[in-house]
């Protein structure tokens, strides 16, 4: 017998509910018909990762009819523990969204609109535009302290890469971009982490995240530089506020006010264009020329 737990409570729990309620003297069909269905009722489930911030906080998606209805928090995330903040809750809109192109636009040279075109014919520009450049500033030799050497590049294009693309499509992307001779590549991770593998390599002996957000709640001290946690990564949040409770002392360094320096025990407002000196004791700052 297929009976889904929905219609197992239906069939039994339910069912005397009515019989009270009929009781009462309401009018059952007219009740039943304006019940609305189980929105999830025959949808898809999925799990998956929310991609704005750092967090990586769980989230479970609902697909009916090839559209998401329904997106939340995992219950079973040791991050967000089923919570998601506005931005997680926000991009679960983005999908079904009119105002999200699904066609490829383009706009005419000195057309002041953008118009719907076909996905072949969006390939084929960008195919000649690329192969355009590519022809026009194709440079095959260069002299390098007076000797003339292959070099097979153009410096007429730039690769930047995305951080929400898997290694398998990294590889093909650089691949591709240097068959294509180009030299100016670059990544998104990159452009945000230049400084951070350096700086916990040599403090930690690696350059990756020490530990895991969970640990945040049994410290004693959090120390938050150059970053608006409370605003950025609300669910990080969370653990430090737990710690909060517990009596750990929180310290926020940053050249603005902002929520993360409210809810600080400590805030050190710093100047830009000043170097700084921080002490052993944080609980003074000094700067310098």
């Amino acid at each position: 017998m297929d009976l889904s737990r929905r219609d197992f409570l239906k069939a039994t729990g339910l069912t005397s509910v009515g019989l009270a309620l009929a009781g009462l003297g309401l009018d059952m069909p007219t009740v039943k018909a304006a019940a609305r269905e189980f929105k999830l009722k025959g949808a898809r489930e999925f799990t998956s990762i929310c991609h704005f911030c750092a967090c990586g906080c769980g989230v479970i998606g609902y697909v009916k009819d090839d559209k998401l209805i329904n997106l939340e928090g995992a219950s079973d995330s040791p991050i967000n523990r089923g919570a998601l903040c506005s931005k997680g809750l926000g991009y679960g809109q983005i999908p079904n969204s009119k105002e999200r192109p699904t066609k490829p636009l383009y706009r005419a040279p000195g057309s002041d609109h953008w118009e719907e075109i076909g996905w072949d014919e969006a390939i084929d520009k960008s195919a000649k535009a690329l192969k355009k450049a590519r022809d026009e500033n194709w440079k095959q030799t260069e002299v390098i302290d007076g000797q003339t050497v292959d070099v097979h590049r153009t410096d007429a294009i730039g690769f930047i890469g995305g951080s929400q693309i898997n290694n398998e499509e990294c590889y093909q992307n650089i691949k591709m971009a240097r068959a294509l001779g180009v030299i100016y590549i670059d990544n998104q991770t990159r452009v945000c982490h230049a400084t951070t593998p350096p700086a916990m390599n040599a403090a930690f002996g690696r350059g990756a995240m020490t530990n895991p957000w969970g640990d945040l709640k049994n410290t004693k001290l959090i120390w938050i530089e150059g970053s608006n946690l409370a605003e950025c990564h609300p669910m990080g949040l969370k653990n430090v506020m737990k710690a909060k409770e517990q009596g750990a002392k929180i310290v926020h360094v940053d050249v603005r006010y902002t929520r993360t320096s409210k809810i600080a025990d400590h805030f050190f407002q710093l100047r830009p264009g000043h170097r700084y000196r921080f002490p052993r004791s944080y609980h003074q700052l000094y700067y310098y020329e």
